[in-house]
């Protein structure tokens, strides 16, 4: 089962989908010309974002709401929901949703560290730029892998959900190759 499909079968789906819009989230965006490649970290503090499965949600399916291929003047979040479910099913594709022990947050953060990164924004604001240092005196980054969930590997693109004692960090890696 890919984690569309979890979703999908999630009991509250809809009501979840719902309340995703009015649900803050911070995001980091960390750019590499070099290698063309880019990160997106997205942070969901585990005081407004109560579980796994309202991370899952706010951070795959609302992030494409918010900034995805679609536009929803006048449609219903029913049809909304379904849109996005079809269109992210198909790009979770064959991805197995699971528990990775091997991955953690710790290990894939320590990397950026040394790796000569072109320009990194918040909140998927361009303009809105910060700096190496600023990015590595966030109070998330410092914080240890609870639970890791894998959402996506494949050569070009590895997608995954952290649970740390205070955060839910989506991590996603991709190149435009």
């Amino acid at each position: 089962m890919n984690v569309i499909e979890y979703i999908k079968n999630l009991e509250n789906c809809l009501l979840l989908f719902n309340s995703t819009f009015d649900t803050p989230i911070s995001s980091f965006h960390l750019d590499n010309n070099k290698m063309e490649a880019r990160t997106f970290i997205y942070m969901m503090d585990k005081k407004i974002t109560k579980s796994i499965d309202d991370a899952l949600m706010i951070s795959i399916i609302q992030e494409f709401v918010r900034f995805g291929d679609f536009y929803f003047k006048n449609e219903s979040k029913t049809e909304i929901l379904d849109k996005v479910m079809t269109h992210l099913n198909h790009h979770f594709g064959n991805s197995e949703f699971e528990l990775d022990s091997k991955i953690t947050f710790e290990n894939k953060i320590k990397g950026y560290e040394k790796w000569p990164l072109t320009r990194i924004y918040m909140n998927e604001d361009w303009d809105s730029t910060i700096s190496r240092t600023e990015l590595f005196e966030q109070s998330w980054i410092k914080e240890k892998s609870i639970r890791t969930f894998h959402l996506k590997s494949e050569w070009n693109d590895e997608d995954y959900l952290f649970e740390t004692e205070n955060y839910y960090i989506r991590f996603n890696w991709g190149t435009s190759a």
